[in-house]
């Protein structure tokens, strides 16, 4: 496994608690996604309601708890950025507003750009930020085939796990 300030996309690197793979480089970032798929039985949204990334339970859950599990000074490198979602193509349903995070799932768009079917395969389906075909279900990829499937399931199906996403800084390490 390679160190991050030196890796490429599509390497795998440790950093905190996790194997991640590199999806994108930009100067002195780079983005990361686990390798794998965690936390099996992760709820998009604790209820069934119109649901955005900006109001999700897993975003408040991933800036909080999930970004916990690291130390102090791998925090200090992840960056907060903006996030976005310019919706569901299929079924042309807007993304709701942009956010500011540390930690989020990718857009579908972000997911069929930055990676390939292989790349997106896990050990369990796994959520994306995007809505589906109604704002009370979210994009999700298949374990198996990495296919991302726009129309969605319910936000509060406890069958899914996660795949974090997130900028961590190559400078001042």
């Amino acid at each position: 496994m390679g160190a991050i300030e030196t890796a490429a996309v599509g390497d795998i690197v440790s950093f905190g608690p996790y194997e991640w793979l590199v999806i994108a480089r930009e100067e002195s970032r780079v983005m990361l996604i686990t390798r794998d798929s965690i936390d099996q039985g992760t709820k998009y949204n604790e209820t069934m309601a119109r649901t955005y990334w900006e109001n999700c339970t897993l975003r408040t859950w991933l800036n909080g708890e999930f970004l916990d599990r690291f130390s102090e000074a791998d925090r200090d490198r992840i960056l907060q950025v903006e996030v976005g979602d310019s919706g569901n193509p299929k079924f042309e349903l807007d993304g709701g507003n942009a956010t500011s995070d540390k930690v989020f799932c990718l857009s579908a768009k972000e997911a069929k750009a930055l990676m390939d079917d292989d790349q997106r395969k896990a050990s369990a389906n796994w959520w994306i930020r995007t809505p589906g075909y109604v704002s009370m279900h979210a994009v999700c990829v298949f374990s198996d085939s990495g296919g991302v499937y726009l129309d969605g399931y319910s936000v509060n199906t406890g069958n899914f796990a996660i795949r974090p996403a997130l900028w961590v800084s190559c400078e001042g390490v």
